[in-house]
């Protein structure tokens, strides 16, 4: 066999892939390593194969085939025309449309019964034992696996946040040859990724695209003020941090800060800071939100909550860039880049004289609209599928979960969607449908209702009584049994594959 060149693999959230990657550096240790999602498969495959020099072999591990799959197609017979046929594996079902558009032109191992990092390692005949995998695959993984878990997901994310594809094979690299410690620079992505939370933006929409591009535009420009707005739930918060992820000032502090938890009196005090003595009980000085945030980034969130009084005391930071402790006449100097946000409407409440224009002003040198999650709809199976994975569920969503995903509205946005996934996850429920329709009967001021078999007790005459609903659920309910597997539904409900996929369908 010739000495592999490029590994192409994805472990966007499903270790085993990242774990599959490292069994075959395991066979071919002087491989490249390169990390893709499914939709820039596609393109880098089409470079790879413009290349004057191609790889003498290319494995393509755990990336779905389905993201552009007649460009794929194309770029694997360029590449075959130059003498490499790439080798795709595995461990979910090959489509048969994809038979005709891939013929001749790839190599498939799918093996639908093994786990991805088993069937490499049968094909490249890798036969020494590799401890790291089982506790990183593992139900109940001991403290080491947690570990390479957590490395896994922090470079993962760091690629598709700031596309440093390094990383993630630095990873893949220790996984395979596993060292005492992490070099420093994966230790500095680790705990970056345990201090922001893993806050990232999922999705694959164009809206989606755009957003991540706004972030990169805001985070250059170091002091830029940025003004975020949108509906509870849209990720305020999350868009805040990316931008500072993208900045100059990305090694300094991020604060987060909530306007409206706090009373007046107590707000300016946490924004400000006070010194000894200043009132009954400041028995220290203590420094507030913008002295904490000092050469980095301070989120003000619900911006439109301040009062009078904190609204002018901010002005004068923003103009100044200096401050007064409560109880204090000597100024501090800070430097810190402001991001606010609200679900509020600014203009309006300057208008009715509750909001400072001059404020505003300081406020929005760019101003960010984050769509609700109903504007991007494209992009909830991917957000499920990652609170799924971070709740640490090693079962996928299948087909029909993410249909009646998509079938909501989600008026609380992103926030209301992973609530619903947490609760499922908790009470080890697979019918979603049921978990909503609860929770609108809830939202209603109703009291949600469930029969024994643990769906919503249908009202008399409603369209639940109809014979069309009934199949729907059913049809869902075996999908979801055989854990998204068509062709082995498909025999269990004894129809058409065409019938379940119809069935599959959010309703009208």
């Amino acid at each position: 066999m010739k000495t592999l060149q490029n590994l192409i693999i994805t472990g966007w959230g499903y270790h085993d892939y990242a774990c599959a990657a490292a069994v075959a550096l395991r066979a071919f240790p002087d491989a490249a390593v390169l990390g893709v999602s499914k939709n820039r498969l596609p393109e880098c495959l089409a470079e790879i194969a413009d290349q004057e020099n191609v790889p003498s072999q290319i494995l393509i591990i755990g990336v779905s085939l389905s993201g552009d799959p007649d460009r794929t197609a194309a770029a694997c017979r360029a590449l075959k025309a130059k003498g490499v046929t790439p080798v795709w594996y595995s461990a979910i079902e090959w489509s048969d449309g994809f038979f005709t558009r891939f013929k001749g032109a790839l190599t498939v191992k799918v093996d639908e019964s093994q786990s991805l990092h088993r069937l490499v390692a049968a094909d490249l005949k890798v036969t020494d034992e590799m401890r790291n995998l089982d506790a990183v695959l593992s139900e109940k993984p001991n403290a080491q696996g947690k570990n390479l878990q957590l490395l896994l997901a922090a470079t993962s994310c760091h690629y598709r946040n700031y596309q440093d594809a390094d990383a993630y094979a630095a990873a893949i690299r220790f996984l395979a040859s596993p060292k005492p410690e992490l070099p420093d620079n994966l230790k500095r992505i680790v705990d970056g990724y345990t201090k922001y939370h893993a806050r990232e933006w999922v999705g694959v929409s164009e809206a989606t695209r755009k957003l991540r591009e706004d972030f990169k535009t805001m985070g250059r420009n170091g002091d830029c003020r940025v003004l975020i707005l949108g509906e509870t739930g849209t990720g305020k918060e999350t868009a805040a941090l990316l931008i500072h992820g993208h900045s100059p000032r990305r090694q300094q502090p991020f604060i987060p800060f909530n306007c409206a938890d706090l009373s007046p009196q107590l707000l300016e005090d946490r924004l400000f800071g006070h010194v000894k003595g200043s009132y009954t009980g400041a028995i220290d000085s203590t420094e507030g939100a913008f002295e904490q945030a000092d050469g980095g980034t301070l989120f003000l969130d619900e911006i439109g909550e301040l009062s009078p009084v904190a609204q002018a005391g901010l002005l004068r930071v923003l103009q100044e860039g200096s401050l007064c402790r409560i109880g204090s006449t000597k100024e501090v100097s800070v430097n810190v880049r402001v991001l606010a946000a609200t679900h509020r409407d600014l203009p309006a409440m300057v208008r009715g004289n509750t909001f400072r224009e001059d404020l505003l002003h300081r406020l929005c040198t760019y101003i960010l609209p984050l769509p609700p999650l109903r504007a991007r709809a494209d992009d909830i199976p991917a957000i499920a599928d990652a609170h799924w994975r971070a709740l640490g569920e090693t079962t996928r969503l299948t087909p029909a979960q993410h249909a009646v995903l998509a079938t909501d509205s989600w008026p609380g946005n992103v926030r209301e969607l992973c609530n619903i996934l947490e609760r499922a996850h908790l009470r080890h429920e697979s019918d979603f449908g049921m978990l909503i329709a609860e929770q609108r009967q809830w939202l209603a001021g109703e009291t949600p209702a469930r029969h024994s078999a643990g769906t919503p007790a249908p009202k008399e005459g409603s369209k639940n009584d109809s014979l069309d609903f009934m199949m729907r659920q059913h049809i869902r309910e075996v999908v979801a049994r055989h854990h998204g597997n068509l062709a082995h539904a498909t025999q269990a409900l004894g129809i058409a594959r065409n019938t379940v996929k119809k069935y599959l369908a959010p309703s009208s």
